[in-house]
Protein backbone atom coordinates (compact mmCIF):
# COMPACT_ATOMS: atom_id res chain seq x y z
CA UNK A 1 0.00 0.00 0.00
CA UNK A 2 1.52 3.32 -1.06
CA UNK A 3 2.22 6.25 1.25
CA UNK A 4 1.59 9.89 0.31
CA UNK A 5 2.44 12.86 2.55
CA UNK A 6 3.11 10.30 5.31
CA UNK A 7 -0.38 8.75 5.09
CA UNK A 8 -1.54 5.45 3.64
CA UNK A 9 -3.61 5.55 0.47
CA UNK A 10 -7.12 4.07 0.80
CA UNK A 11 -8.04 4.31 -2.88
CA UNK A 12 -7.25 6.44 -5.90
CA UNK A 13 -8.74 7.74 -9.11
CA UNK A 14 -7.18 9.65 -12.01
CA UNK A 15 -7.61 12.58 -14.34
CA UNK A 16 -5.61 13.02 -17.56
CA UNK A 17 -2.93 14.95 -15.62
CA UNK A 18 -2.99 13.74 -12.00
CA UNK A 19 -3.75 10.97 -9.53
CA UNK A 20 -6.17 11.67 -6.67
CA UNK A 21 -5.74 9.60 -3.47
CA UNK A 22 -7.96 9.37 -0.40
CA UNK A 23 -5.76 8.98 2.68
CA UNK A 24 -6.05 7.34 6.09
CA UNK A 25 -6.01 10.41 8.33
CA UNK A 26 -8.09 12.35 10.81
CA UNK A 27 -9.43 14.71 9.59
CA UNK A 28 -9.99 13.20 6.14
CA UNK A 29 -7.45 14.21 3.54
CA UNK A 30 -6.99 13.83 -0.19
CA UNK A 31 -3.70 14.13 -2.07
CA UNK A 32 -3.36 15.15 -5.70
CA UNK A 33 -0.11 14.16 -7.39
CA UNK A 34 0.51 15.40 -10.90
CA UNK A 35 1.86 12.77 -13.27
CA UNK A 36 5.67 12.49 -13.63
CA UNK A 37 5.74 14.31 -16.97
CA UNK A 38 4.57 17.45 -15.13
CA UNK A 39 7.22 17.30 -12.39
CA UNK A 40 9.23 20.50 -12.53
CA UNK A 41 6.54 22.13 -14.69
CA UNK A 42 7.14 25.88 -14.86
CA UNK A 43 3.48 26.68 -14.16
CA UNK A 44 3.53 24.70 -10.92
CA UNK A 45 6.79 26.25 -9.71
CA UNK A 46 6.35 29.82 -10.95
CA UNK A 47 2.68 30.70 -11.48
CA UNK A 48 0.68 29.19 -8.63
CA UNK A 49 1.75 31.59 -5.86
CA UNK A 50 -1.48 33.59 -5.48
CA UNK A 51 -3.69 30.56 -6.15
CA UNK A 52 -1.96 28.52 -3.43
CA UNK A 53 -2.15 31.47 -1.02
CA UNK A 54 -5.87 31.75 -1.74
CA UNK A 55 -6.57 28.03 -1.30
CA UNK A 56 -4.63 27.95 1.98
CA UNK A 57 -6.19 31.06 3.50
CA UNK A 58 -9.92 31.05 2.71
CA UNK A 59 -12.57 29.23 4.74
CA UNK A 60 -15.62 28.74 2.52
CA UNK A 61 -18.19 26.00 2.95
CA UNK A 62 -17.88 23.73 -0.05
CA UNK A 63 -14.28 24.62 -0.89
CA UNK A 64 -11.56 22.18 0.18
CA UNK A 65 -8.74 23.77 2.19
CA UNK A 66 -5.24 23.28 0.83
CA UNK A 67 -2.89 22.15 3.62
CA UNK A 68 0.36 21.58 1.72
CA UNK A 69 1.77 22.23 -1.72
CA UNK A 70 5.00 20.73 -3.06
CA UNK A 71 5.82 22.56 -6.34
CA UNK A 72 8.74 20.47 -7.60
CA UNK A 73 6.72 17.30 -8.10
CA UNK A 74 3.37 19.08 -8.09
CA UNK A 75 1.68 17.52 -5.05
CA UNK A 76 -1.26 19.04 -3.16
CA UNK A 77 -2.75 17.91 0.14
CA UNK A 78 -6.34 18.91 0.92
CA UNK A 79 -8.41 18.61 4.07
CA UNK A 80 -11.78 17.29 2.89
CA UNK A 81 -15.28 16.33 4.02
CA UNK A 82 -16.57 14.47 0.97
CA UNK A 83 -15.95 10.75 1.04
CA UNK A 84 -16.32 10.15 -2.69
CA UNK A 85 -15.53 11.99 -5.87
CA UNK A 86 -18.36 12.70 -8.25
CA UNK A 87 -16.44 10.59 -10.77
CA UNK A 88 -16.62 7.51 -8.53
CA UNK A 89 -20.29 8.00 -7.67
CA UNK A 90 -21.35 8.35 -11.30
CA UNK A 91 -19.33 5.28 -12.24
CA UNK A 92 -21.34 3.32 -9.65
CA UNK A 93 -24.68 4.75 -10.80
CA UNK A 94 -26.82 2.47 -12.96
CA UNK A 95 -28.78 5.35 -14.50
CA UNK A 96 -28.59 9.14 -14.95
CA UNK A 97 -29.46 11.34 -11.98
CA UNK A 98 -32.66 12.62 -13.54
CA UNK A 99 -33.80 16.22 -13.78
CA UNK A 100 -34.68 16.74 -10.10
CA UNK A 101 -31.43 15.40 -8.62
CA UNK A 102 -29.42 17.03 -11.42
CA UNK A 103 -30.87 20.49 -10.66
CA UNK A 104 -30.19 20.02 -6.94
CA UNK A 105 -26.57 19.01 -7.54
CA UNK A 106 -25.81 21.76 -10.07
CA UNK A 107 -27.48 24.27 -7.74
CA UNK A 108 -25.18 23.22 -4.87
CA UNK A 109 -22.08 23.46 -7.07
CA UNK A 110 -23.16 26.84 -8.43
CA UNK A 111 -23.77 28.17 -4.91
CA UNK A 112 -20.20 27.31 -3.86
CA UNK A 113 -18.80 28.77 -7.09
CA UNK A 114 -20.62 32.08 -6.59
CA UNK A 115 -19.53 32.44 -2.97
CA UNK A 116 -15.95 31.47 -3.81
CA UNK A 117 -15.76 33.84 -6.75
CA UNK A 118 -16.13 36.88 -4.48
CA UNK A 119 -13.10 35.92 -2.38
CA UNK A 120 -11.11 34.66 -5.36
CA UNK A 121 -11.46 37.96 -7.22
CA UNK A 122 -9.35 39.59 -4.48
CA UNK A 123 -6.52 37.31 -5.64
CA UNK A 124 -7.10 38.03 -9.35
CA UNK A 125 -8.61 34.54 -9.81
CA UNK A 126 -11.60 34.92 -12.11
CA UNK A 127 -12.92 31.35 -12.40
CA UNK A 128 -12.52 27.77 -11.24
CA UNK A 129 -11.23 27.04 -14.72
CA UNK A 130 -11.33 23.24 -14.58
CA UNK A 131 -14.72 21.96 -13.45
CA UNK A 132 -14.77 18.20 -13.88
CA UNK A 133 -16.02 15.17 -11.98
CA UNK A 134 -12.54 14.59 -10.49
CA UNK A 135 -12.54 18.04 -8.86
CA UNK A 136 -15.93 17.66 -7.15
CA UNK A 137 -16.38 15.65 -3.95
CA UNK A 138 -19.85 14.60 -2.84
CA UNK A 139 -20.76 13.51 0.69
CA UNK A 140 -23.46 10.93 1.15
CA UNK A 141 -25.71 13.61 2.72
CA UNK A 142 -25.44 15.75 -0.44
CA UNK A 143 -22.78 18.25 0.68
CA UNK A 144 -20.23 19.04 -2.00
CA UNK A 145 -16.62 20.24 -1.97
CA UNK A 146 -14.64 21.68 -4.84
CA UNK A 147 -10.96 20.96 -5.41
CA UNK A 148 -8.30 22.88 -7.34
CA UNK A 149 -10.18 26.19 -7.66
CA UNK A 150 -8.22 28.40 -10.06
CA UNK A 151 -5.80 25.64 -11.14
CA UNK A 152 -6.19 24.92 -14.87
CA UNK A 153 -5.60 21.51 -16.39
CA UNK A 154 -1.87 21.32 -17.15
CA UNK A 155 -2.41 19.57 -20.48
CA UNK A 156 -4.39 22.62 -21.65
CA UNK A 157 -1.37 24.79 -20.79
CA UNK A 158 0.88 22.41 -22.74
CA UNK A 159 -1.57 22.60 -25.66
CA UNK A 160 -1.55 26.39 -25.50
CA UNK A 161 2.28 26.37 -25.56
CA UNK A 162 2.30 23.91 -28.52
CA UNK A 163 3.95 21.19 -26.41
CA UNK A 164 1.20 18.72 -27.34
CA UNK A 165 -0.84 18.50 -30.53
CA UNK A 166 -4.13 17.31 -29.04
CA UNK A 167 -6.10 16.93 -25.82
CA UNK A 168 -7.91 13.86 -24.46
CA UNK A 169 -11.70 13.77 -24.55
CA UNK A 170 -11.78 13.72 -20.73
CA UNK A 171 -10.13 17.18 -20.70
CA UNK A 172 -12.47 18.52 -23.37
CA UNK A 173 -15.87 17.21 -22.24
CA UNK A 174 -16.78 20.20 -20.03
CA UNK A 175 -14.50 22.87 -21.54
CA UNK A 176 -16.00 26.19 -22.72
CA UNK A 177 -14.90 27.41 -26.19
CA UNK A 178 -12.83 30.26 -24.72
CA UNK A 179 -10.54 27.76 -22.97
CA UNK A 180 -9.56 26.06 -26.21
CA UNK A 181 -9.29 29.40 -28.01
CA UNK A 182 -6.92 30.69 -25.28
CA UNK A 183 -9.22 33.52 -24.25
CA UNK A 184 -9.74 34.72 -20.65
CA UNK A 185 -12.24 32.78 -18.54
CA UNK A 186 -14.59 34.10 -15.88
CA UNK A 187 -17.65 32.97 -13.95
CA UNK A 188 -19.58 32.81 -17.22
CA UNK A 189 -17.16 30.11 -18.36
CA UNK A 190 -17.85 28.11 -15.19
CA UNK A 191 -21.57 28.45 -15.93
CA UNK A 192 -20.94 26.97 -19.38
CA UNK A 193 -19.13 23.98 -17.84
CA UNK A 194 -21.94 23.55 -15.28
CA UNK A 195 -24.47 23.54 -18.11
CA UNK A 196 -22.60 20.75 -19.88
CA UNK A 197 -22.62 18.82 -16.58
CA UNK A 198 -26.35 19.45 -16.12
CA UNK A 199 -26.99 18.01 -19.57
CA UNK A 200 -24.92 14.93 -18.67
CA UNK A 201 -26.63 14.45 -15.30
CA UNK A 202 -30.07 14.46 -16.94
CA UNK A 203 -29.34 12.45 -20.10
CA UNK A 204 -26.34 10.32 -19.14
CA UNK A 205 -24.62 11.55 -22.32
CA UNK A 206 -21.96 14.14 -23.10
CA UNK A 207 -23.10 16.97 -25.34
CA UNK A 208 -19.71 16.85 -27.09
CA UNK A 209 -19.64 13.50 -28.86
CA UNK A 210 -17.35 11.70 -31.31
CA UNK A 211 -13.66 10.88 -31.47
CA UNK A 212 -10.90 13.03 -29.99
CA UNK A 213 -10.61 15.25 -33.09
CA UNK A 214 -14.37 15.72 -33.41
CA UNK A 215 -14.82 16.52 -29.72
CA UNK A 216 -11.92 19.02 -29.88
CA UNK A 217 -13.57 20.81 -32.80
CA UNK A 218 -16.92 20.94 -30.97
CA UNK A 219 -15.25 22.23 -27.79
CA UNK A 220 -13.45 24.98 -29.72
CA UNK A 221 -16.43 26.21 -31.71
CA UNK A 222 -19.23 25.31 -29.30
CA UNK A 223 -22.21 23.23 -30.33
CA UNK A 224 -25.13 25.28 -31.69
CA UNK A 225 -27.57 25.50 -28.79
CA UNK A 226 -30.41 24.35 -31.07
CA UNK A 227 -28.82 20.89 -31.05
CA UNK A 228 -30.23 20.26 -27.57
CA UNK A 229 -33.76 20.35 -29.04
CA UNK A 230 -33.27 16.81 -30.32
CA UNK A 231 -33.17 15.53 -26.72
CA UNK A 232 -36.23 14.89 -24.58
CA UNK A 233 -35.65 17.72 -22.12
CA UNK A 234 -38.15 19.79 -20.18
CA UNK A 235 -38.85 23.14 -21.95
CA UNK A 236 -37.54 25.10 -18.95
CA UNK A 237 -34.25 23.15 -19.10
CA UNK A 238 -34.05 23.79 -22.84
CA UNK A 239 -34.60 27.51 -22.23
CA UNK A 240 -31.79 27.63 -19.64
CA UNK A 241 -29.28 25.67 -21.72
CA UNK A 242 -30.19 27.53 -24.92
CA UNK A 243 -28.69 30.66 -23.39
CA UNK A 244 -25.95 29.32 -21.11
CA UNK A 245 -24.43 27.14 -23.87
CA UNK A 246 -24.11 29.79 -26.57
CA UNK A 247 -20.57 29.69 -28.04
CA UNK A 248 -20.19 33.47 -27.80
CA UNK A 249 -19.75 34.47 -24.12
CA UNK A 250 -21.45 37.82 -24.75
CA UNK A 251 -24.65 36.05 -25.81
CA UNK A 252 -24.89 34.03 -22.59
CA UNK A 253 -26.03 35.14 -19.15
CA UNK A 254 -24.28 38.29 -17.95
CA UNK A 255 -22.38 36.46 -15.20
CA UNK A 256 -22.46 33.43 -12.92
CA UNK A 257 -24.89 35.12 -10.50
CA UNK A 258 -27.45 35.66 -13.28
CA UNK A 259 -27.08 32.00 -14.30
CA UNK A 260 -27.68 31.03 -10.66
CA UNK A 261 -30.81 33.19 -10.50
CA UNK A 262 -32.26 31.49 -13.58
CA UNK A 263 -31.27 28.08 -12.20
CA UNK A 264 -33.06 28.78 -8.91
CA UNK A 265 -36.27 29.54 -10.79
CA UNK A 266 -36.33 25.87 -11.85
CA UNK A 267 -37.53 24.45 -8.56
CA UNK A 268 -36.21 20.85 -8.38
CA UNK A 269 -39.27 19.76 -6.37
CA UNK A 270 -41.48 20.51 -9.35
CA UNK A 271 -39.81 17.75 -11.37
CA UNK A 272 -40.45 14.04 -11.03
CA UNK A 273 -37.77 11.50 -10.18
CA UNK A 274 -35.42 10.89 -7.28
CA UNK A 275 -34.09 13.69 -5.16
CA UNK A 276 -30.31 13.99 -4.83
CA UNK A 277 -30.48 12.44 -1.36
CA UNK A 278 -32.52 9.49 -2.65
CA UNK A 279 -30.19 9.03 -5.60
CA UNK A 280 -27.14 8.93 -3.33
CA UNK A 281 -28.81 6.52 -0.93
CA UNK A 282 -29.61 4.27 -3.89
CA UNK A 283 -25.97 4.33 -5.06
CA UNK A 284 -24.61 3.60 -1.57
CA UNK A 285 -27.04 0.72 -1.04
CA UNK A 286 -26.03 -0.78 -4.40
CA UNK A 287 -22.34 -0.43 -3.50
CA UNK A 288 -22.93 -2.11 -0.13
CA UNK A 289 -24.63 -5.07 -1.82
CA UNK A 290 -21.87 -5.49 -4.41
CA UNK A 291 -18.87 -4.91 -2.12
CA UNK A 292 -18.26 -7.42 0.71
CA UNK A 293 -17.52 -5.87 4.05
CA UNK A 294 -13.86 -5.68 4.85
CA UNK A 295 -12.53 -6.50 8.26
CA UNK A 296 -11.13 -3.45 9.95
CA UNK A 297 -9.88 -5.29 13.04
CA UNK A 298 -6.13 -5.18 13.43
CA UNK A 299 -3.87 -6.92 15.87
CA UNK A 300 -1.55 -4.78 18.02
CA UNK A 301 1.36 -6.13 15.98
CA UNK A 302 -0.30 -4.99 12.73
CA UNK A 303 -1.03 -1.56 14.15
CA UNK A 304 2.54 -1.27 15.36
CA UNK A 305 3.84 -2.36 11.95
CA UNK A 306 1.64 0.20 10.20
CA UNK A 307 2.80 2.95 12.54
CA UNK A 308 6.41 1.93 11.95
CA UNK A 309 5.85 2.00 8.18
CA UNK A 310 4.19 5.39 8.38
CA UNK A 311 7.00 6.73 10.58
CA UNK A 312 9.59 5.29 8.19
CA UNK A 313 7.85 6.95 5.27
CA UNK A 314 7.63 10.22 7.19
CA UNK A 315 11.36 10.05 7.95
CA UNK A 316 12.10 9.35 4.29
CA UNK A 317 10.06 12.36 3.27
CA UNK A 318 11.81 14.48 5.90
CA UNK A 319 15.17 13.23 4.64
CA UNK A 320 14.20 14.12 1.08
CA UNK A 321 13.10 17.56 2.23
CA UNK A 322 16.42 18.02 4.07
CA UNK A 323 18.33 16.96 0.95
CA UNK A 324 16.31 19.39 -1.13
CA UNK A 325 16.99 22.13 1.43
CA UNK A 326 20.68 21.27 1.43
CA UNK A 327 20.75 21.43 -2.36
CA UNK A 328 18.92 24.73 -2.24
CA UNK A 329 21.41 26.15 0.26
CA UNK A 330 24.32 24.89 -1.84
CA UNK A 331 22.82 26.51 -4.89
CA UNK A 332 22.31 29.76 -2.98
CA UNK A 333 25.91 29.60 -1.73
CA UNK A 334 27.14 28.95 -5.25
CA UNK A 335 25.12 31.88 -6.54
CA UNK A 336 26.39 34.07 -3.67
CA UNK A 337 30.02 33.12 -4.38
CA UNK A 338 29.46 33.70 -8.07
CA UNK A 339 27.98 37.10 -7.33
CA UNK A 340 30.87 37.98 -5.01
CA UNK A 341 33.37 36.86 -7.63
CA UNK A 342 31.57 38.89 -10.26
CA UNK A 343 31.55 41.95 -7.99
CA UNK A 344 35.26 41.47 -7.20
CA UNK A 345 36.16 41.15 -10.86
CA UNK A 346 34.08 44.23 -11.62
CA UNK A 347 35.85 46.16 -8.85
CA UNK A 348 39.27 45.01 -10.07
CA UNK A 349 38.35 46.05 -13.58
CA UNK A 350 37.17 49.42 -12.26
CA UNK A 351 40.46 49.93 -10.38
CA UNK A 352 42.47 48.98 -13.48
CA UNK A 353 40.50 51.43 -15.56
CA UNK A 354 40.93 54.09 -12.88
CA UNK A 355 44.69 53.43 -12.76
CA UNK A 356 44.93 53.63 -16.52
CA UNK A 357 42.94 56.87 -16.47
CA UNK A 358 45.24 58.38 -13.84
CA UNK A 359 48.28 57.25 -15.83
CA UNK A 360 46.86 58.88 -18.96
CA UNK A 361 46.23 62.08 -17.03
CA UNK A 362 49.75 61.99 -15.58
CA UNK A 363 51.24 61.44 -19.04
CA UNK A 364 49.14 64.24 -20.42
CA UNK A 365 50.25 66.60 -17.64
CA UNK A 366 53.88 65.64 -18.25
CA UNK A 367 53.48 66.26 -21.97
CA UNK A 368 51.88 69.65 -21.33
CA UNK A 369 54.65 70.57 -18.89
CA UNK A 370 57.37 69.54 -21.35
CA UNK A 371 55.64 71.49 -24.09
CA UNK A 372 55.41 74.50 -21.82
CA UNK A 373 59.13 74.29 -20.91
CA UNK A 374 60.04 73.90 -24.58
CA UNK A 375 58.12 77.02 -25.51
CA UNK A 376 59.72 78.97 -22.65
CA UNK A 377 63.16 77.89 -23.83
CA UNK A 378 62.38 78.84 -27.42
CA UNK A 379 61.12 82.21 -26.25
CA UNK A 380 64.27 82.81 -24.20
CA UNK A 381 66.44 81.94 -27.19
CA UNK A 382 64.40 84.25 -29.41
CA UNK A 383 64.75 87.10 -26.92
CA UNK A 384 68.49 86.46 -26.67
CA UNK A 385 68.90 86.64 -30.43
CA UNK A 386 66.83 89.78 -30.53
CA UNK A 387 69.03 91.32 -27.84
CA UNK A 388 72.18 90.47 -29.77
CA UNK A 389 70.71 91.92 -32.93
CA UNK A 390 69.87 95.18 -31.17
CA UNK A 391 73.39 95.39 -29.76
CA UNK A 392 74.85 94.93 -33.20
CA UNK A 393 72.62 97.66 -34.58
CA UNK A 394 73.63 99.99 -31.73
CA UNK A 395 77.36 99.37 -32.40
CA UNK A 396 76.81 100.02 -36.07
CA UNK A 397 75.11 103.35 -35.36
CA UNK A 398 77.96 104.50 -33.08
CA UNK A 399 80.47 103.99 -35.89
Amino acid sequence: MSIVFGFKVIRSYKSPVAEYSFLTSDPDRLAIEFLPRYHGNAFLSDSLGLIVEFLQSVDIDGLAILEEFEPTQGSLLYEIEGKRSLLELLQNARSPLGTRAALELVGKICEVLVETSYAASMYAIEAHGNLCFQNILLHEDGRIQLLNYGIPSLDVIDYKNSLVNSLPVETLRFAPPERLNFEPEDGNSDAFSLSLMLFYFITGQDLYQGNEKEVAQQAKSGIPYKNILQYDLHPSIVSLLSKSLRPNPFERFYNLEEFQEELQKLSPESFSGKSLKEFLQHIHSDSAEETPAESTTQTPEQKQTEKAQEEEQRLKEEEEKLKEEEERLKEEERKREEEERRKLEAEEQRLREEEERLQREEDELKRIQEEHERRIQEEEERLKREEERLKEEEIALQK
